[in-house]
């Protein structure tokens, strides 16, 4: 019995190929199914396994079951639109010489499920999706407000649970931990684990008991996607395999027309490329593992996309990775060399540091702004900073003077490369602080 970690950076989650040399089993595969056939070469994909209906991205199990002809196991108690093999609590299903039970594992969804994979005389393995992490559990409000104690209460029973009924050896592989904003609280940065290491170190074992944890739990919730929201609904449906044509190539004029019809253009380009010269009323999300979230996060989840990018493969990355919570389709792109050409519409900014910032003569002068999330913020920030994270910035940019220099920062300039564009976009005088925020302790600028 063996596993291949098929990782998802972008999404900050994992998806799993379990094997006996022969026949296969997927969980929680992301859209990237041509990736899980590339990964399985060799082996026969018998089914496809779900922990839940995920609220973080578009899932490719239908797609890729389909692809296939392989069954699709969903929870019995999720109502999907879609034909699928109904799976509940303690049910076995045998694939090759693997023996997948699912346990009923509820907390961070009502009906989430983990599956027990077992071969005789080995390890066994646990797939527990969004229920016990490494170091922490996953989040339980994403369903409602109303929800969260009981599902809170639910993911420490699921986590007592799995003492009572399993080998403390088992190993443990969490689908959420890794990035994702799925996870309630920090995780550990571990590739592996096993249950008597969980809990060893795990919150939802050290916490002392239920109330400690539920507490704990809730009141260090921070903030997720806006996008979240559409994923469960998608995938209720069984989202097909995405389509990823190139989109049209549009002219600068078409692409001016697109900003003035409301359309969002993303320029991927570096932040320091970016902010030494770009079209007045784009964002810059530089191409990277964050460009999904923040890309999806940022613009109303309608607003048509136009991706500038230097190259056309890059727009092709883009386009795959906004795919993964189901925003391929794109109405256009375009190049840096296209839509600069008249300089009256470009804009620019400065770019500093942190000693930049410590240096100067009249710190009155400016304003600095701090874009990181509420947690971070609270561990620490720069003495008179305002603080407006990231994902509030549209709706707050009136609270932010005209008259004076706005040197915007984030724990490490991409965040604040994107808020600055935003401020430059709304006619604000910005610095770009290019800068990690460990940097700014080292200067004594932080209590």
């Amino acid at each position: 019995m063996k596993v291949i970690v098929v990782d998802v950076p972008d999404l900050g989650n994992r998806s799993y190929i379990v094997h006996d040399g022969a026949r296969a089993v997927v969980i929680d595969p992301s859209r990237r199914i041509d990736e899980i056939i590339k990964r399985s070469k060799g082996l026969e994909i018998k089914a496809i396994f779900e922990t839940h209906i995920h609220n973080d991205y578009v899932t490719g199990g239908y797609a890729l079951a389909t692809k296939l002809g392989a069954s699709y196991y969903v929870s019995a108690d999720d109502q999907v639109t879609f034909e699928r093999s109904e799976i509940k609590d303690k049910q076995k299903v045998l694939v090759g010489n693997l023996s997948i039970t699912a346990l009923a594992s509820p907390g961070h969804t009502f009906s989430h499920l983990s599956y027990l994979v077992e071969q005789s005389g080995q390890t066994p393995m646990l797939f527990t999706g969004g229920s016990l992490l490494y170091g922490a559990v996953g989040r339980p409000d994403l369903i409602s407000a109303e929800a969260t104690p009981k599902l809170a209460k639910a993911q420490y029973q699921t986590a007592q649970d799995f003492i009572n009924i399993l080998d403390p050896e088992t190993v443990i592989y969490p689908t959420h931990g890794f990035g994702s904003f799925c996870a309630a609280t920090p995780t550990e940065a571990i590739s592996v684990s096993t249950l008597s290491q969980q809990i060893q170190t795990n919150h939802v074992y050290t916490s002392g008991n239920l109330e400690i944890f539920v507490k704990e739990l809730v009141d260090n919730l921070d903030v997720y996607p806006s996008y979240y929201a559409y994923m469960a609904p998608e995938n209720l449906k069984g989202p097909k395999q995405a389509a990823l044509n190139l989109p049209d190539k549009l002219t600068r004029e078409a692409v001016m027309r697109a900003i003035h019809d409301g359309s969002a253009i993303i320029d991927m380009r570096s932040r320091t490329v970016y902010a030494n010269e770009h079209l007045v009323g784009t964002y810059n999300i530089e191409l990277s593992n964050d460009f999904t979230t923040y890309a999806g996060w940022l613009i109303e989840w309608n607003t048509p996309l136009v991706i500038i990018g230097s190259r056309a493969e890059d727009v092709q990355i883009a386009q795959e990775q906004l795919s993964l919570i189901g925003r391929e389709m794109l109405a256009g792109y375009s190049t840096p060399e296209t839509i600069l050409t008249d300089v009256k519409s470009n804009s620019n900014y400065p770019v500093k540091n942190f000693d930049d910032l410590h240096q100067l003569d009249d710190s009155t002068s400016v304003v600095v702004l701090d874009v990181r999330r509420n947690g971070e913020w609270q561990k620490g920030h720069i003495k008179g900073a305002m603080h407006i994270p990231l994902h509030e910035l549209k709706v707050n940019i009136d609270k932010l003077p005209n008259d004076k220099q706005i040197w915007v920062h984030c724990a490490g300039g991409f965040r604040a490369s994107i808020a600055t564009s935003i401020l430059d976009s709304a006619g604000k005088k910005v610095v770009l602080i290019d800068d990690n925020y460990t940097r700014a302790v080292k200067a004594g600028l932080t209590i």
